[in-house]
């Protein structure tokens, strides 16, 4: 039996609408689409969203540069470029969501954002990207690990894919990097090491379990400390994490920011 969130799914797919950033941010115009999440037709959609803002306000400060990887809607991205002024690179592999990324741009010409419609892996190349039968946010290279919320791919698209390394001959070196490649962080840390080695970003990034293994090992290589903030503290990292979100930066810039 189909439930009424599978046809709310189906009614919304390629929807778009526009909502306003918190009042932090001058609540400026984002395009937005159902098709990505449902939680963008809630009177306050931002709630779910106090992570994420939290980490822009975190790691975020005027005059850096951010590269938002995987950016679905551009609410990271978005967020960061009206805090830091400064320019803003947002990456997707999806078409459709690149669109309301260029979208949202052209609402808020006076921000330095730049929108390039491709994956992120660990090479230059062609990948199969799936696009997810429920929201978008779960699209994902069939080569990573696909979210269980990602249901039955609606169709699987060959796409471009360029590393993090490969970003940096044609993009400002970023200070402040969001990653949520919905199972390809894997091969981000592999494509990254020029990134993380020379350049020492923080990173914002989702890493789903079966990957954290490998994506931890590879931090620590790069001396990169490794926390997550849960109800108001900063917490190592367990077993059992409270969200798949975890703040990675350089142990040069620790005591900076995990205070």
């Amino acid at each position: 039996m189909i439930t009424l969130r599978r046809l709310a799914e189906l009614a919304m797919r390629n929807r778009r609408l526009v909502r306003h950033l918190p009042g932090e941010f001058a609540a400026r115009p984002l395009v937005v689409s159902p098709d990505a999440s449902l939680r963008w037709l809630r009177r306050d959609p931002w709630r779910d969203e106090s992570a994420l803002v939290f980490a822009v306000e975190r790691l975020a400060r005027p005059g850096d540069v951010v590269w938002d990887l995987g950016a679905n809607v551009g609410a990271f991205g978005l967020c960061a470029a009206a805090r830091t002024r400064a320019p803003v690179l947002m990456v997707e592999a999806d078409a459709f969501l690149a669109d309301l990324l260029r979208d949202s741009a052209r609402r808020n010409p006076d921000l330095p954002i730049e929108v390039l419609c491709c994956a992120v892996g660990e090479s230059e190349g062609v990948a199969r990207f799936a696009i997810a039968g429920r929201g978008r946010s779960t699209n994902g290279l069939v080569e990573g690990k696909i979210s269980t919320q990602h249901g039955e791919s609606r169709e699987v698209r060959l796409v471009p894919t360029l590393s993090a390394d490969r970003l940096l001959d044609s993009f400002p070196a970023p200070t402040v990097v969001k990653v949520d490649l919905e199972g390809g962080e894997g091969m981000f840390m592999k494509g990254a090491r020029r990134l993380l080695g020379d350049i020492r970003p923080a990173l914002y990034i989702e890493v789903h379990r079966d990957n954290r293994p490998s994506v931890f090992r590879a931090l620590a290589d790069q001396d990169y400390e490794i926390r997550q903030y849960h109800a108001g503290s900063w917490i190592a990292v367990s077993d059992d994490p409270p969200s798949e979100d975890f703040f990675s930066v350089p142990v040069e810039k620790a005591a900076e920011i995990f205070v």
